[in-house]
């Protein structure tokens, strides 16, 4: 074999090298990218005497959440109220609408990396035992499926609780 064909095909398995590392590269750089905006809710159900009741929606990924649907279900019934469902889902579990304040979410509506808000929250401070029982009652019958997107239009599905 020549020198030449030799340092051609040196040449040759060097550019194919480099082909493949910078399309490896690529590959990586595109996952890193997608996971470093990447949305993750999270709801918390905060019952402590001496405070409001709250059910806190909150995004602790790192990027924006991208709301594509909302679903709420009491007893395992979805709630199906135009433009309402909120208010439904209090009258169902028996709680008077103007005792909580509630947040709504719509579809197509943004949700920045650490945004909290209160999903479900009471006007008043929970006093005693019996008040909060309720409250923890009433809410253990709610739960919820939201859909969501990320920026780069991943989509995902977050079921709260867990269990159902």
């Amino acid at each position: 074999m020549s020198t030449e064909m030799i340092a051609t095909i040196g040449t040759l398995v060097v550019a194919v090298a480099a082909l493949g590392i910078t399309v490896w590269q690529g590959w990586l750089m595109r996952k890193h990218n997608r996971l470093s905006v990447k949305p993750l809710l999270r709801i918390d159900r905060n019952a402590i005497l001496g405070f409001p009741f709250n059910i806190v929606l909150a995004n602790v990924g790192t990027g924006p959440a991208i709301f594509r649907e909302v679903k709420i279900f009491v007893d395992g019934e979805l709630i199906v109220a135009d433009r309402r469902p909120v208010i439904e889902t209090l009258v169902r579990i028996d709680l008077n609408p103007d005792d909580v304040k509630h947040f709504t979410i719509y579809p197509d509506e943004a949700f920045e990396s650490g945004e909290r808000h209160p999903l479900f929250q009471t006007n008043s401070t929970i006093n005693g035992q019996l008040e909060l029982a309720r409250y923890d009652s009433a809410f253990s019958r709610v739960s919820f499926t939201i859909e969501y997107a990320s920026i780069y239009g991943e989509q995902f599905v977050f079921t709260w609780p867990k269990s159902n």
